[in-house]
């Protein structure tokens, strides 16, 4: 959606117009429901979580004043509506994911949703490569899995939901540095678990 568009769209929700909600609803669902699921890799859970979401968007709409972008602002529904369900379920976020029940599909049936991945541009011309970048994938998967919760969150809303420092320090309430300082020990980690032999991993 057009910046302009989606500005129009907002104003018009904000004075009440359902029908106005519905392309910001088609415009961000999927990347809302990513990073839930990113985050529970439940897809039940998923999917309940962002019809909450969006719920809560539209009632809170009219208290949306701009100070953030709105794809921020959604996101720190998001994080919010995600960390509730956590908290609700007395287990850590990262601790949410069992690798035997993920490892199956890197694509969940009917859902558009797809585990990150590897880039390989030689995936398909070899099938010994083929296998490593499958086993990496594996091991990227398991490596996200075991951060803790907010460099978990950071991880995901920095590279597979591509916001900025800024947004994320936004959302987060937190300082950029601070983001900046959970990115980095994410990625060190991830590093470590990587490097470390697979019955370690």
């Amino acid at each position: 959606m057009e910046p302009l568009d989606e500005q129009h769209c907002i104003k018009r929700a904000q004075e009440g117009d359902a029908d106005a909600f519905g392309p910001i609803v088609t415009a961000y669902q999927q990347k809302v429901f990513n990073f839930i699921m990113g985050m529970t890799r439940d897809m039940a859970v998923a999917d309940e979580l962002t019809q909450e979401v969006f719920l809560k968007a539209w009632k809170a709409l009219p208290r949306f004043r701009g100070e953030s972008g709105f794809q921020t602002w959604l996101f720190q529904i998001a994080v919010n509506a995600t960390r509730s369900w956590g908290r609700w379920k007395k287990v850590g976020l990262a601790r949410f994911v069992s690798l035997s029940e993920s490892a199956g599909s890197d694509q969940e049936e009917g859902t558009g949703y797809s585990t990150p991945q590897l880039a390989d541009k030689h995936f398909d011309a070899d099938p010994a490569r083929q296998s490593e970048s499958a086993g990496l994938q594996e091991q990227l998967k398991c490596a996200i899995d075991r951060l803790p919760p907010r460099e978990k969150e950071v991880f995901h809303l920095r590279h597979y939901e591509d916001l900025s420092l800024k947004e994320i320090a936004q959302l987060m309430g937190i300082a950029e540095g601070s983001v900046k300082a959970h990115l980095f020990h994410a990625l060190e980690k991830m590093r470590k678990f990587m490097e470390a032999p697979r019955h370690v991993v």
